[in-house]
């Protein structure tokens, strides 16, 4: 009876440590379930600080990109009125040297009155293009 109730007691004991075991290795399994909910809290928070600074990065990116349009727009513009009144001087001066060539005396006449070629060479700083 003797080798029984020891047997029984060892069998008790080792019962005891199995559990005692089990419940630990749950505990542990608790804490390593726990951990890696909070890694998958922590990396699902910096997933969407990600895409939170990847949307400002592209809302950024926009309103450069149509202040650069916009830029380019008004400098188009100013090109194309600059042209426009680069072509009315044009115009203007072409006009003008019309009306000196009309008013302008015979080349054989020894007259004061500058001719149009000596004209354009005075306002190009050129020499003499006629008698002062």
């Amino acid at each position: 009876d003797r080798d029984l109730v020891a047997e029984a007691r060892r069998d008790a004991d080792d019962a005891k440590a199995a559990t005692r075991l089990a419940l630990q290795s749950a505990e542990d399994a608790r804490d390593a379930a726990a951990a890696a909910e909070r890694r998958a809290a922590r990396l699902a928070d910096e997933v969407n600080d990600a895409a939170r600074r990847s949307a400002e990065a592209r809302a950024a990116a926009a309103k450069i990109e149509d202040a650069a349009d916009a830029r380019a727009a008004a400098l188009r513009r100013d090109v194309s009125d600059k042209d426009a009144a680069l072509a009315e001087l044009r115009r203007r001066a072409e006009a003008a040297e019309a009306r000196v060539v009309a008013v302008e005396p015979p080349p054989s006449s020894n007259s004061s009155v500058l001719s149009a070629g000596g004209l354009r060479e005075a306002a190009a700083g050129g020499g003499g293009g006629g008698a002062y």
